[in-house]
């Protein structure tokens, strides 16, 4: 099989690679995956195709071009139109903190985050992982993928260590 075929299809079926995993799953050098990758994000810059290839951080992925964007977003339910000034204040806080614990959210807010909470894990918009004694709240994955959050920030987001609060 070609290896741009392989390398587009392990692109396409994960939703961000490192050229260290490509080199990894392939077998081939880093520097010759860079070459490959290139001309991958310069055939996806042609008008007839409705995605581009894009670096964010360390990891490459396809993204919706920009005059695909309205049809996608009519075709796909948003259930995050509805959100409320309180789950918009809780994710602000995620996003911008990184994983928190339900204390620090309260600490930060100034009043209890509970509902909140509960409301955007059901909603798909906050994980948590268990810690120690509490729960970290982290943004998810779908919640990024569907507001094309790392696009809008222009990078991976990482974060400093919160003190108390480690995956």
């Amino acid at each position: 099989m070609d290896l741009k075929a392989q390398i587009e299809a392990l692109i396409f079926a994960t939703r961000g690679v490192s050229i260290e995993q490509l080199s990894k799953w392939t077998g081939r050098e880093p520097e010759e995956l860079q070459i490959l990758l290139e001309e991958i994000r310069q055939h996806f810059l042609d008008p007839s195709h409705g995605v581009e290839l894009k670096k964010m951080g360390q990891f490459y992925r396809f993204y919706t071009k920009a005059n695909c964007a309205d049809l996608v977003a009519k075709s796909v339910k948003n259930v995050y139109s509805k959100l409320t000034s309180s789950q918009l204040e809780v994710i602000a806080a995620v996003i911008l903190n990184g994983p928190c614990s339900k204390q620090t959210i309260d600490e930060m807010r100034g009043r209890d985050s509970s509902f909140v909470l509960r409301s955007l894990h059901k909603m798909g918009i906050l994980r948590r992982k268990r810690s120690k004694n509490a729960y970290l709240y982290e943004i998810s994955d779908a919640f990024k993928d569907s507001v094309m959050l790392e696009e809008m920030l222009d990078l991976k987001v990482e974060h400093p260590e919160n003190k108390g609060d480690s995956l």
